[in-house]
């Protein structure tokens, strides 16, 4: 499965994706979903994750970490 596209529409990830949100297994990038084909439920959860946490590299691999409320 390519991370480059739409996994429902196939539409082409621009190269500023606003609104897409991704599926992670273990640091690497499975999936994305673009804002048209997002249900409510998907676009609430990645509202709240961008929220609450802050996305850093640890080792050369994508993490998600708490925010702090200095970020």
């Amino acid at each position: 499965m390519s991370a480059n596209r739409c996994v429902r529409c196939r539409r082409t990830v621009p190269a500023v994706p606003t609104g897409w949100n991704g599926e992670w297994k273990l640091g690497i990038l499975k999936s994305v979903i673009c804002p048209d084909c997002q249900s409510v439920e998907e676009n609430i959860e990645a509202e709240i994750n961008e929220a609450t946490l802050s996305y850093v590299s640890k080792d050369g691999k994508p993490a998600s970490v708490p925010k702090t409320g200095r970020d």
